[in-house]
Parts: C-alpha cells; sequence; structure tokens
C-alpha cells in the first residue's frame, strides 16, 4: 500500500497496527509519517505507555494482595505489545520478589481461550492479560471451568470489555486521545 501512496504523490501518512513492515521500507517516508504505536528511530511516532499500563495493573493486584499473578501476553516479535508489556511484567515481579508465570500465545481471544490453563497454578490468584482481547478469551475459559476466584486484568479498557465484564480490573493506554 505504500507503493500506491508513493505513486499518487500523497503528501504524509499516519502508520498505525503494522506488521512486518521494516523501518527500510519506509525510509522513503521518514519526512512525512507519523507512527503510532510503534517507534523507530528518525521517525515522528506517538507510543502508547506499554510499561506504565502493565506497572499500574500490577500494583493494583499487588495492592489488593495478589502474590501469585500470572501473565497471558503476546510473542516479543510484537515490540509493544508483547515485549513491552512481557518485560514490565518481569521486572514488577523481580522488584517485588514474585515467581513470574507466564506464556506469550498472541493476540486472538481463541489464543486467550486456549492457553490460560498454561499460566494458571493453584497458587494463582490474579490473571494479567496484555489485551483486552486475551482476557475475554481467558474470561470465557475460566467461566466454563466455574473458576472465579482469580482476579482478572487486562490492557485496553475497550466499551466492551467494560459491558461485558465490569469485574474485570482495567486500564486506558490512550488509546482515543492518541487519534
Amino acid at each position: 500500500h505504500l507503493g500506491v501512496l508513493k505513486r499518487r504523490n500523497i503528501d504524509g501518512v499516519v502508520l498505525f497496527g503494522f506488521t512486518g513492515i521494516t523501518e527500510e521500507m519506509l525510509a522513503h517516508w521518514q519526512s512525512s509519517l507519523v507512527l503510532l504505536a510503534r517507534d523507530a528511530k528518525g521517525f515522528a511516532s506517538v507510543c502508547y505507555d506499554d510499561e506504565g499500563a502493565i506497572k499500574i495493573l500490577m500494583q493494583r493486584l499487588y495492592d489488593q494482595g495478589h502474590r501469585n499473578i500470572s501473565y497471558l501476553g503476546v510473542p516479543h516479535s510484537d515490540v509493544t505489545t508483547g515485549k513491552r508489556r512481557h518485560e514490565a511484567y518481569l521486572a514488577f515481579c523481580k522488584a517485588h520478589k514474585l515467581n513470574p508465570v507466564a506464556a506469550l500465545p498472541g493476540l486472538a481471544m481463541k489464543q486467550g481461550y486456549e492457553n490460560v490453563a498454561k499460566v494458571i497454578t493453584p497458587e494463582t490468584t490474579a490473571l494479567l492479560c496484555a489485551t483486552d482481547t486475551l482476557a475475554l478469551g481467558a474470561s470465557k475459559y475460566l467461566q466454563e471451568q466455574r473458576i472465579d476466584t482469580l482476579q482478572l486484568a487486562s490492557v485496553g479498557n475497550t466499551p466492551l470489555m467494560k459491558f461485558l465484564h465490569p469485574e474485570i480490573v482495567t486500564v486506558d493506554p490512550g488509546y482515543a486521545e492518541a487519534g
């Protein structure tokens, strides 16, 4: 699509939610491109505070008395939602001497559903999901298994999540404000 935009002499591009595009592919657009939710050296960008969102949720869970907090996330190939959020979880666990238990299956609801059992131990009292989508999948699994003692938390705070599951602790990373 960038090739089409280039041929049409587009003045600028705002690029959001992309994978598989390298900085080299974007070189032509360096002076007229704004990246959303991803940063790259030499490019203007607007990023969410991925680390801060996880720290807020982990601190809230910790303050509620949870000491066995598992994590369901996204592979590190996704730098923002995957790597940064997972590393923030690990850093919090290390700083507070918590045992990290994590799986990084992906972004889909089905992946959340299918991977909850991998991160739930008999000691787990809370599950932090990198996205609301993963939390929706995890919640369905927990409901089917009649597990209602686990506190769920996620990044997103989407209207669907608030409507379907107001009991899930969420944080809004600022999607609406980013444009």
